[in-house]
């Protein structure tokens, strides 16, 4: 969920103190219809959103960039898609109007707007429906990249004092984690204990403890699960499967969520379609590590099913196991 402090922040700054109130209600039906369309089509599209329950948003990252869309009106419909801005409490003010002004100046469909401690980014719109807002969504996006570039920029160049900070969006840590009150690289034997979770040890010491079909391990025997270790028969929890990360998921799917999440992709051994069993099945080994070098996981596609699925890049139910770890 997003810091609803920084974005009341923000709403100063777009002058919609007043408009707080209807972005809080709850929505309409035809508001609602217009959010599922939204979530549904960041989820084809390979992004992992959610509803914050704050405001009624649709939220999604890219890039470990946090962006958010909220629906009003009808007939048309009054679209705000935000992209989280700069803090410059610390910074040059005199050079941030000027970025600003530089930046409204230059980029046509987005706007910034200054309030003071916060330079906020957003395109605001009016769509008759979410096939409008399909169409246009990527060159929005593309306006709010381009937005931040430029004011980034020209506050560089004008050599403002201090930095011109970027708001923070969260951790990836904070997006998989905590799952039955677990993370990894930080709950401890005692914690795991004291929640009656049973921890094992295993002859050459090391620990492991099952929790709901996640089995969680301590290798370097430091008393802290810095890893987990997951089936295609272990139950996907909620939070995941919110966020995209499903069993049924494809190859190409499973590439692109991650992608668009900001992690990089190492494709250890490359998809190829073997057999097993006598049917078809997809071989493949894939790394993703998060771009604050956080979260690693291991991704091991195999086996299908006896449905015939699990036999291509593009086929469901071709993941087989997933091996987390905290790296940091």
């Amino acid at each position: 969920m997003k810091n609803i402090g920084y974005k009341l922040w923000l709403l100063v700054g777009f002058c919609l103190w007043s408009l707080q109130g209807v972005w809080a209600d709850e929505l309409t039906p035809e508001q609602k219809k217009f959010q599922s369309n939204l979530y549904q089509f960041l989820k084809e599209e390979g992004f992992s959103p959610g509803i914050d329950s704050e405001d009624n948003s649709v939220t999604f990252r890219e890039d470990g960039e946090l962006f958010w869309i909220l629906v009003g009106d009808s007939n048309p419909y009054y679209i705000e898609f935000h992209k989280s801005g700069f803090k410059c409490t610390d910074a040059d003010l005199d050079v941030v109007r000027k970025a600003v002004n530089e930046g409204n100046l230059k980029v046509r469909c987005a706007k910034a707007m200054f309030s003071g401690e916060t330079v906020s980014l957003a395109v605001e719109m009016y769509c008759h429906s979410p096939e409008e807002f399909r169409y246009v969504f990527y060159k929005s996006k593309e306006e709010l990249l381009e937005l931040e570039k430029t004011v980034q920029n020209y506050y560089d160049e004008h050599e403002g004092a201090n930095n011109l900070t970027h708001v923070s969006s969260g951790t990836v840590m904070s997006r998989f984690f905590p799952v039955y009150g677990c993370t990894v690289g930080q709950s401890t034997v005692k914690q795991m204990e004291a929640q009656d979770y049973v921890v094992k040890k295993t002859d050459s010491g090391a620990r492991n403890c099952d929790v709901k079909g996640l089995t969680f391990w301590d290798f370097d025997k430091d008393k802290v699960f810095e890893s987990l270790y997951l089936t295609d028969s272990s139950y996907m929890p909620d939070k995941w499967e919110s966020l995209g990360l499903t069993w049924r998921a494809s190859y190409n799917q499973i590439v692109k969520l991650f992608k668009g999440m900001g992690f990089s992709i190492m494709i250890k051994e490359k998809p190829e379609t073997k057999k097993f069993s006598g049917r078809k099945t997809l071989s493949a080994k894939v790394v993703a590590i998060s771009a604050d070098g956080a979260l690693q996981f291991k991704f091991d596609f195999d086996y299908g099913n006896e449905n015939g699925e699990g036999y291509s890049q593009n086929s469901p139910n071709t993941l087989y196991s997933i091996d987390i770890e905290a790296l940091k």
